[in-house]
């Protein structure tokens, strides 16, 4: 692996079918079996990730953006905070065991 700092993060990874294939990033931040349970700022984390990848989507109209978008909008997560939250989560907040 090319990180080192990547490993014991998937290790956290409880749904192994996400690390099978062609594994994405914002599939295990924020898929419940992935590394969700772990962020603590998970509500932020998400509006971001969302945020970002709109973005993204304007620009390109990428159709699989577009799905990736509203399957990752269907993932649980605490309410979005109010205001600019995606301005606040460019950083994951871990929790600690």
């Amino acid at each position: 692996m090319a990180n080192a700092a990547v490993a014991p993060l998937l290790g956290l990874v409880s749904d192994t079918s996400l690390l099978k294939g062609s594994v994405n990033v914002l599939h295990i931040s924020l898929h419940p079996g992935g590394l969700a349970p772990f962020i603590a700022n998970l509500a932020r984390w998400k509006s971001h990730v969302l945020w970002r990848l709109n973005e993204q989507i304007n620009v390109t109209c990428d159709p699989r953006l577009i799905d990736l978008e509203r399957e990752l909008a269907t993932y649980p997560a605490p309410p979005a905070p109010k205001g600019r939250a995606w301005e606040e989560a460019d950083a994951i907040a871990c929790r600690s065991n």
